[in-house]
């Protein structure tokens, strides 16, 4: 595990003076939550349950083709996913209906927009 002060260099604080000052106080007092890589144990909190209109869901652009990306972009996502499926954290899916893999902020249309709509 990093020490806080590695932990809290690794940080981009924004905000006033003292908004800094106390985000940087509440990290050092959790820093033991923060880590630079994936552990394998699970959190300690319920399981997230989606309930969705699956007329909704299950319609023909849930099940487009992937996405292109570049080679080097390819082999990062291969990268972290075998990562993940090693540690056990995520496990292959079987799904019929997806969201493209894509970094989520930076787009609108994303997963949450079909599940939005899809949920009741």
């Amino acid at each position: 595990m990093q020490s806080p002060d590695k932990l809290l260099a690794m940080i981009h604080f924004e905000g006033s003076p003292a908004l800094q000052d106390a985000l940087r106080a509440l990290c050092r007092e959790f820093f033991d939550i923060f880590d630079t890589a994936v552990r394998p144990l699970p959190a300690k909190v319920d399981a997230m349950v989606i309930e969705i209109d699956r007329s909704k869901w299950e319609l023909p652009q849930n099940r487009l083709p992937p996405r292109g990306h570049s080679a080097e972009k390819k082999q990062s996502i291969r990268t972290q996913v075998d990562a993940l499926l090693q540690l056990g954290v995520i496990e292959e899916s079987r799904a019929t209906h997806w969201s493209q893999v894509h970094p989520v902020l930076l787009y609108r249309h994303s997963i949450y927009d079909a599940l939005s709509h899809a949920s009741p």
